[in-house]
């Protein structure tokens, strides 16, 4: 850990928000926290003269600061009806890029796992058994007819175009 660093830990217990800040051997007048007046979202923890700011999820004010054994507690208002999920608003946009991720990892995967139905696995084993004109036959078939015929006859395939034809 570098010394630019704050550990930290939080809870939110009604409408208080408690910051612990780890750091043994700390004395009165080491820690100090300020809440911006402008942007009651920003807290500027100062720990031995190094100035940390937060940028919080939601607004606060009325920073208490408690000085302990191996820790200090800052209690704060919560000023917003903000739900605190994380404390940083860079911790809630990086969990939302990762749920993001996650979604469309997912999606990627669920056509993975679906078993052949038995129609494809029995297309698959004609076109990859079949002749060279059997493969020419179903490839044109399929393209000209936008995906309604598919045939085997590569003379009748190849006499013309493949009209697509609706199902009846």
């Amino acid at each position: 850990m570098s010394d630019n660093e704050l550990r930290y830990g939080w809870y939110l217990a009604g409408t208080k928000l408690f910051i612990d800040v780890y750091t043994p051997e700390l004395t009165e007048g080491e820690l100090s926290a300020v809440v911006d007046k402008l942007d009651p979202h920003k807290l500027t923890i100062t720990l031995k003269g190094k100035k940390h700011i937060l940028d919080l999820c939601g607004g606060v004010s009325d920073p208490c600061v408690n000085i302990k054994s191996s820790k200090a507690e800052i209690s704060l208002q919560v000023s917003s009806k903000v739900a605190f999920t994380h404390l940083l608003k860079s911790e809630k946009e990086a969990a939302k890029k990762y749920d993001k991720a996650e979604k469309y990892r997912s999606m990627d995967v669920a056509g993975e796992d679906d078993a052949p139905s038995d129609l494809m696995a029995v297309i698959r084993n004609i076109y990859q058994n079949g002749s060279d004109d059997t493969k020419r036959a179903m490839l044109k078939s399929y393209q000209e007819s936008c995906g309604t015929v598919l045939s085997t006859n590569w003379a009748e395939v190849s006499a013309g175009t493949v009209a697509p034809q609706l199902p009846e």
